[in-house]
């Protein structure tokens, strides 16, 4: 078990065979006469024509063959995407009218309405001949009226977010009500609920389109609906009183508002807003995809990869760019300290152009709250650690420019701190491997567990960050419709490995 003894210390620096040809022989004899020659040479000519022949009508009927199978098996696939449409359409019907008269429907008018309009639409595609057209509208509305019909089936585990992870005081309140309760992992929200995180209080919450969100401390945000396209659930949005957030959208566009300003995030991108309640300063940026903000004043700016807009009150400033991502150089990953022979460890990452100096953090877990190291004064590009606990903990960098500007933070590393005769020993056991949970959303699956601490542990080869208590929780996309697996592998420092496999049908949108 890992100790609360902490990382005490940290210091800058110190750190052919030739090819023969030959000759074929035909044969040896001689012709007895001209005569014989003549037949020799007949039977011989009449004996090639009948094989060129021959192959000329294997060619023809292969050729014919694969015609007629090409012309066949596009004739049997229209046939099966035909039948295949109209089944699903089918299906959409019936929920249609299972749920046009259930109680708490209201709720989802909206949802409601537009698979209705998707369903109506994939059928005068079906009865005009393009069936793969109805296929695709008709799985949307499909999938649209499966998940309502969850909703209203299951309101406590079912809605527009969910709690992934949750460190420290995290709060959430229903939009109904004025209790506020704590969060807790796979806790759903949906409209009007309420999110607010303490000091040392950080979260995770996926939203149903897949965005990611990372709440940082001292944050209170309403998840609302989306004001830009109010017939389509999968494009959610907060509006945030205070704080900031970390936002990863997948395949959907996300929208950030403050009191000042709305931010809306294209699919495909990574950013931060951030917004000071006491000073109405405002912080827009976009690591990854781009911002189109609005202030209230009408102001517009378009933030790209690596800029950033920033507000007082209501005025925006010109974009402007930011330092890179720091890309991390030693320990590698998942590196084994014995801490009876080594009471140091040295850090060390790339330099960035531009960066005037460099931040650093050391925690206990992948939000980085609580954080052991919290510093931004490294003028170097190495770091020393001085160790005295066990325990596994996650190390993570980022530059500074000259104007006091933070750019992103490097993709986070583990090391794992044991004393000798506390695991140091192979046992020849794999890691102990468990899936506490596996959640759909569509494509995006969030599967959650625990494995041993230390244990370096990968879902389908994507690497996953493991807490210091070997809890994990995952957020995995996959492409193809279809049942696919889920492939979780564990391995300890001894290669040592353990290997879960999960089923999982993945719905097309």
């Amino acid at each position: 078990m890992p100790s609360d003894r902490p990382i005490s210390s940290l210091r800058e620096g110190s750190l052919v065979e030739p090819i023969r040809h030959g000759h074929a022989y035909v044969g040896s004899t001689s012709l007895k006469n001209s005569s014989a020659a003549k037949k020799t040479d007949m039977r011989d000519w009449y004996s090639i024509s009948v094989d060129t022949i021959r192959a000329w009508i294997i060619f023809a009927t292969v050729l014919i063959a694969v015609v007629v199978g090409y012309f066949g098996y596009r004739a049997w696939d229209h046939n099966l995407v035909q039948r295949e449409s109209a089944r699903v359409l089918r299906e959409a019907e019936t929920l249609l009218d299972e749920l046009r008269g259930r109680d708490g429907i209201a709720t989802y008018r909206r949802e409601y309405d537009s698979a209705q309009t998707g369903f109506r639409e994939a059928r005068d595609d079906y009865h005009a001949g393009h069936h793969q057209q109805a296929l695709r509208g008709g799985k949307t509305s499909r999938n649209l009226l499966h998940w309502i019909n969850d909703a209203l089936s299951q309101r406590s585990s079912v809605g527009h977010a969910q709690f992934i992870s949750v460190h420290g005081t995290v709060q959430y309140r229903r939009g109904d009500s004025n209790e506020w309760s704590a969060a807790r992992g796979r806790l759903a929200l949906t409209y009007g609920d309420y999110v607010r995180t303490g000091g040392s209080g950080s979260a995770e919450l996926m939203f149903l389109n897949g965005t990611l969100y990372t709440v940082r401390p001292n944050t209170l945000f309403i998840i609302s609906r989306t004001r830009s396209d109010p017939a389509t659930t999968a494009q959610q949005s907060i509006n945030m009183e205070y704080g900031w957030v970390n936002l990863n959208t997948a395949k959907q566009p996300s929208t950030v508002s403050t009191p000042s300003a709305e931010a809306r995030v294209a699919s495909d991108s990574q950013a931060l807003v951030s917004y000071d309640q006491r000073s109405g300063k405002a912080r827009f940026v976009s690591y990854r995809g781009r911002i189109k903000l609005a202030a209230k004043s009408g102001a517009r700016r378009e933030v790209g990869p690596l800029q950033q807009v920033t507000q007082v009150r209501q005025a925006l400033s010109k974009t402007r760019a930011i330092p890179s991502r720091p890309d991390l150089a030693d320990p590698p990953d998942n590196f084994q300290v014995n801490l009876d022979k080594l009471k140091e460890l040295p850090l060390a990452w790339g330099s960035v152009a531009g960066a005037r100096q460099y931040a650093l953090q050391v925690g206990r877990n992948q939000l980085f709250v609580d954080n052991l190291i919290d510093v931004e004064d490294r003028s170097r590009t190495q770091a020393t650690l001085g160790l005295q606990g066990e325990g596994t903990f996650q190390w993570r960098v980022a530059a500074i420019d000259a104007g006091g500007t933070l750019g992103p933070w490097s993709a986070a590393r583990t090391f794992r701190v044991s004393a000798y005769g506390s695991g140091d020993e192979n046992d020849g056991k794999p890691p102990y491997l468990e899936v506490a949970n596996v959640h759909s959303y569509g494509s995006i699956f969030i599967v959650s567990g625990t494995t041993e601490v230390g244990a370096e542990l990968e879902i389908n080869d994507e690497p996953v960050t493991v807490s210091s208590d070997g809890t994990f929780a995952k957020t995995i996309q996959l492409a193809d419709e279809g049942n696919q697996f889920l492939t979780l592998r564990a391995r300890d420092a001894w290669g040592n490995e353990a290997v879960e496999r999960r089923r999982v049908f993945v719905e097309g949108y």
